[in-house]
Parts: structure tokens; sequence; C-alpha cells
């Protein structure tokens, strides 16, 4: 399961090579990532994904700020130091493509064709 995630993560870094209009995470040397999601930082994130949405493609928040949820407000059991700025970009950027046992090149295909076209 682990190689053929692997394989899947690689084939979505062939197909969005080169595109400028989204982040995609680096692996470090050493890393040896399992892949339990594929994500992409995008700008307008949530009109993208409601848009991928729309046209059939399960897409998710790539990553949350815990910081923002109403259960981490500081007080005496949970403590924030500085503005937290970076988790909060990645919440609101990071896009999960689907990335499952299944799924075919030819799908990731057209999820990375749907995206594209709507990247400002």
């Amino acid at each position: 399961l682990l190689a053929r995630r692997r394989e899947q993560a690689a084939r979505y870094v062939e197909l969005l090579a080169g595109e400028k209009r989204l982040g995609i995470p680096r692996v470090v040397d050493g890393a040896d990532p399992s892949y339990q999601s594929f994500c992409v930082f995008v700008p307008d994130r949530d009109r993208v994904m409601r848009e991928m949405r729309a046209a059939g493609v399960e897409v998710q928040i790539g990553s949350y700020a815990l910081h923002l949820h109403p259960a981490f407000r500081p007080g005496p059991l949970c403590r924030h130091a500085g503005g937290l700025e970076n988790s909060r970009w990645v919440f609101e950027h990071a896009l999960a493509l689907p990335l499952y046992h299944e799924l075919a090149p030819e799908q990731q295909e057209e999820v990375v064709r749907r995206l594209i076209a709507l990247l400002p």
C-alpha cells in the first residue's frame, strides 16, 4: 500500500511540475513519507475546493490550524506563543488531492487538469 501511495504522489509531482501558481511540499533528504495525503498549496483554497467538489472531485482541507479552533482558545490549560502566522497560512492554502489505492493515473490527470483550470 505504501509503495502504491508513493507512486501516486510521484505522479502528482510529475503532473504538477513547472506549475508556478501552486506549491508542492518538498520531501527533505532522508525522509520517507507515507503519503497519508497529498497536499498542494493554492490561492483561494475554499473556492477551488468548492468548484472541484461540484465537478465530482473529492478534495479536502489539507491541514487545520488548531490554535483557531474554539477548543484551543488560550486559557489556563492552553497557551500560544506568537501569532502562528505560518500555521494560519497553511490552513488557508493547503488542499488535499484524492489519494487512495485504486486511484488510476488517468484519474490523477483529470484531477490535475481540473485543478490547473481553476488557478488564477
